[in-house]
């Protein structure tokens, strides 16, 4: 493995027929290994400062796992390139060495430098704003329960996001229904077609499209977002026919490493694709670490497909659907790479990460991020004892989707941060009411943070969700799942994966806090 850091540093690969290939490791994210047929490389990780790695007794390849929310590269075996099948035979031994090393002398560490302060985010217009939306399933759509309608007219999502997977056009969709969850969260609707074959082509497919358009029309559904996952210029110029009130998406259901390897596209108005960040592992550190992969996707797909906008999700730390096959099962209680369902999604790890997510969204500028369904596998309320409770993540939610022009809170860029704040061990989202300013922080790390750099004389209060507040919500579902703090500026740590919520009541000056 090689660290995300690592982008842009200059490297040499020593490939298997003796050549030596100087290039940098890649700030964009290549659709494929950018070096292939390596027997060693090294990288310069600071100036002057390089680690070498020797790869002997097979072929290998350097793969930039961006691709799939990961924060690195991975340098493998075996080659793609090599015959397949590749056969392991009962007994046979399988023995490699490698051999890594820094050259030179270490660089001298540098001391901690001064506490960082945060900068206010500046005004966005109205049309680069990022819009929150939830996931809707089809059942939820059939007479619609009570509580689902009251949290949707509180929490006031953007849009609500329906997918239809293959051959699932007539699904049992209620559309008076949908039409009720839409007036009830005062939003607007996404829908897409997934893996629909040949649309736009006069086939089946077609006259499908169109008796689902008559549906929406009779119950008075009109989508503000229809999209074909894939798309391409002849679906798109069907969909324009058939939905003319809608803008026009195409992309993938899957992950960014199938959006970065489509060939069909064009002509549509958005793109989207989502994220799962347990596709190659399940360790805690690696899935947060994915998080400061997705700035690196959207300049990417920015550049491969202009002239859209982008749409993320429904994201969550599960996989909702699989693009190699069958998903691997899962009682929701083990860490499954790639499994429809993850425990971390129902705790207070699950509520972290999606801040983070956001928080990363924000900064990669998207113009509107899915999440997960109230309802339903890994949803934001679970069903425990016959009823459904708020999970940490949905009470992170609830508390921000009301919130106007939210937006991620970076650092001024004079101060020098220290080195946990560099790691991305905490992220941070702002946002405004009618009435106040607010700062959301989220620890995306196993340790205790402490913050020292935030000013409690400013007349903010504070209060935080962690396993304290949390167990006593859970024994006294009345209770606020967030637990207000005093005003004493030294109780301002947070403890692993909790979160902060700052409502800062006073007329700010400018636009820093500190």
């Amino acid at each position: 493995m090689h660290p995300m850091s690592a982008q842009g540093c200059a490297v040499k690969v020593q490939h298997v027929d003796g050549r030596t290939s100087l290039s940098t490791l890649p700030q964009e994210v290549p659709a494929w290994p950018p070096f292939t047929a390596v027997r060693g490389l090294s990288h310069e990780y600071l100036p002057g400062h390089w680690a070498e790695a020797t790869l002997p007794g097979e072929d290998y390849e350097l793969e930039d796992q961006r691709n799939n929310a990961d924060a690195s590269f991975k340098t493998y075996s075996r080659s793609n390139f090599m015959p397949r099948p590749y056969w392991l035979k009962k007994g046979q031994a399988w023995t490699r060495q490698v051999q890594l090393r820094l050259q030179g002398r270490p660089p001298e560490k540098k001391p901690r430098s001064m506490a960082p302060s945060m900068r206010w985010p500046m005004a966005r217009d109205s049309e680069s704003v990022t819009r929150l939306g939830l996931a809707i399933t089809p059942d939820m759509t059939c007479r619609p329960e009570a509580w689902v309608l009251n949290t949707l007219a509180r929490w006031r999502p953007d849009f609500l996001h329906l997918t239809l997977w293959s051959g699932s056009m007539e699904e049992d969709v209620d559309w008076h229904g949908m039409q009720t969850l839409l007036t009830a969260a005062g939003a607007c609707l996404r829908l897409d077609f997934c893996h629909i074959e040949g649309l736009g082509k006069g086939g089946a497919a077609d006259a499908n499209c169109r008796s689902l358009a008559q549906k929406l029309a009779l119950a008075k559904v009109v989508p503000a977002f229809i999209a074909a996952l894939p798309c391409g210029p002849q679906a798109a110029v069907f969909l324009r026919e058939i939905f003319p009130k809608s803008a026009i998406g195409g992309g993938t259901p899957h992950f960014f490493a199938q959006l970065n390897r489509l060939e069909g596209s064009g002509g549509e108005d958005f793109m989207g694709f989502t994220v799962c960040p347990i596709v190659h592992g399940t360790d805690d550190d690696s899935v947060m670490k994915g998080l400061q992969s997705l700035p690196s996707m959207l300049q990417t797909a920015r550049q491969r497909h202009p002239h859209r906008d982008w749409h993320l999700g429904p994201s969550r730390i599960s996989a909702r659907a699989s693009p190699l096959g069958v998903q691997p099962l899962s009682d929701g209680h083990k860490r499954i790479p790639l499994a429809s369902s993850d425990p971390r999604s129902r705790g207070l790890f699950g509520a972290a990460w999606f801040t983070g997510h956001i928080a990363a969204a924000l900064k990669a500028r998207v113009h509107r991020v899915t999440l997960p369904s109230l309802v339903g596998e890994d949803g934001l309320f679970a069903l425990v004892n016959g009823a459904w409770q708020i999970t940490p993540a949905g009470a992170v939610l609830q508390l921000c989707l009301p919130w106007e022009n939210l937006e991620e809170v970076s650092w001024r860029e004079e101060a020098n941060l220290n080195a946990d704040l560099q790691s991305g061990f905490i992220a941070a989202l702002a946002g405004r009411d009618a009435k106040e300013k607010h700062l959301l922080l989220a620890n995306l790390s196993a340790q205790a943070q402490k913050l020292p750099w935030l000013d409690r004389n400013s007349g903010a209060s504070c209060a935080v969700l962690d396993v304290q507040s949390w167990l006593r919500h859970q024994e006294l579902p009345t209770m606020s799942p967030w637990r207000i703090l005093p005003d004493d500026p030294s109780n301002l740590v947070l403890s692993p994966y909790s979160l902060m919520h700052l409502r800062l009541t006073f007329q700010m000056e400018t636009e820093h806090a500190s």
